[in-house]
Order: C-alpha cells, then structure tokens, then sequence
C-alpha cells in the first residue's frame, strides 16, 4: 500500500474518499502469484529485489469509488481479451478458439495460414472493441504516470497527463494515432514469458516518447507525444478502430531491452536470495 498524502481524486479532482486502486490491474498480476499465499517476487517500492512483497499488486490512494467503477468497465473487457489471448497461444489442439461470448481467437503462421503449431507468428482476434480496449491502454499509462510510487517513477507525462485525463474523463478513445498504443505477446521456447513483470520505462522512437511495460506474456507500448503515430506503425500494429486486432507473437530474443531487464532480475533475485540465506 501507499503512504501518499493524496486528498482527492486523480481523475475527477473531487474530494471523495479515496480507494486503494491498482495502478497495474489485478488481472495482469495473476500469473505471478504462487499458490499460498498469493503472493509474488518485485522490484518493490524502492528498486530492490523483494521476495513476496504485496500480495495484490502496487497500489495506493488514487481514485475515488466512481472513477474506479469508470475503469472497471474497461477491464472487465480487457481481462476477457487478456485471458483468451493466453488460452489461444497454449491451445495447439485447434486453429479457432472461441472465448466468452463474442471472442474468437485465430492462430496464424507466418504464411498467414492457420496453424496449431506450438508457436503461431499472430493471433487474430474477432469481436475486438476499440473503444474499451483503447480506453484501457490510455488509463494505464495515466495511472503509471500519475502514480506516486517508486515503481512507475520511470514514467513521467507533462502536460500530456491533463490531455489523457480529460480523454477518459470524456470517454473518448481518440483516433488510433492519438496516444498509439499496441501489444504483442512475449514468447521463450514456445511457452510465453508469464512468469515476469518489468519496472515500466520510457524511450524515444523516431523523435516521440513513448513508454513501455511488459506484464505476464504482454508487452504493452504506448506514444506519449503531441504527434501521432506513423500510419506504417498504425496499420501494422496499434490498436485501431475495427471489429478485429492482429496481436503479433515475438520471441523476446528479438526484445533484447526485456531480455537485459530478466536476466538482471534473475541475477539480482539470486543475489537476495542468497543474503537471506546467510542472514
């Protein structure tokens, strides 16, 4: 939990009573967790590795109980986009996978064809909604970059934090190049990368900001700048306005930024493991 001296609400500005919200929500923590207790291994709230630090993932004192019901109705769809996203790479049994009551899941092969091999090249996804999966993607990257914990302090908006919290305040999603967003799945050996979630950062491309998290077999990418996306970028892999999504598939052996950051993890988690042992 947070120790921040916040008073109202980030998003409405109201002085309400404020809840303990998730600034990741609670879906993309759940492969992370062991069975008992639920728990998982962090960064933390200094930049240190942490064995079992929070059981529900970061949170603190952010929004008020109506902001928070505004942000349930895009995660309730986005877990659904989430999880059969998930079921559809490890199902090799079927090239179609239904999932909930409008998601259909195709795995596809660099050939374009459909495939059940272990690693498909793309996932097509039918019944995509833009509006809720967009306005998911923006309040993330608006809950990181307003965060005041240590584990978002790499993410820092300007004056775009008022642009993106006036779109979610309104409900607008914005055209596909306005604050681009896209995802890609993250896989190793042909099993995805669900076991790890990264300290979200920033980087530049061609001349924008933009920011970056990776979370249990998702990288997630958004453009954190006053110009729009590249129409290149737009058509091949943001998130845009139609009744399907192309999520891309990628070996994280062609992201060497994340393979760094897991094997720094992983060297740094052995490191405090071992000082707990000797102490």
């Amino acid at each position: 939990m947070s120790g921040n001296k916040r008073t109202i609400c980030a998003l409405c500005q109201q002085s309400r009573p404020l809840r303990e919200s998730h600034i990741i929500p609670e879906f993309l923590h759940a492969p992370l967790y062991e069975e008992n207790p639920r728990r998982f291994n962090t960064y933390g709230l200094d930049g240190r590795p942490q064995l079992g630090l929070l059981q529900k993932g970061q949170r603190e004192r952010l929004l008020c109980d109506e902001c928070e019901q505004r942000f349930c109705v895009y995660e309730r769809w986005v877990s659904d986009f989430y999880r059969g996203s998930i079921a559809a790479f490890s199902d090799t049994t079927r090239s179609e996978i239904p999932y909930g009551k409008k998601l259909r899941f195709s795995r596809i092969d660099s050939n374009g064809n459909p495939t059940t091999s272990a690693v498909p090249r793309k996932l097509i996804i039918e019944g995509f909604d833009y509006a809720k999966m967009k306005l998911f993607l923006l309040s993330l990257l608006w809950r990181m970059g307003v965060s005041q914990l240590h584990f978002f302090s790499g993410i820092t908006l300007g004056h775009q934090e008022k642009r993106l919290r006036r779109m979610l305040l309104d409900n607008d999603p914005g055209s596909a190049e306005r604050y681009a967003c896209q995802l890609r799945l993250i896989e190793l050996e042909g099993k995805l990368v669900a076991d790890y979630q990264s300290q979200p950062r920033q980087y530049d491309y061609c001349g924008r900001k933009c920011c970056r998290l990776f979370s249990t077999g998702f990288r997630f990418d958004f453009m954190a700048s006053n110009h729009p996306a590249d129409d290149y970028d737009v058509d091949r892999y943001c998130v845009k306005p139609q009744p399907r999504y192309e999520c891309w598939v990628d070996s994280i052996l062609t992201h060497p930024d994340l393979a760094g950051e897991l094997m720094k993890f992983g060297k740094d988690m052995k490191r405090t493991e071992a000082g707990n042992l000797q102490a």
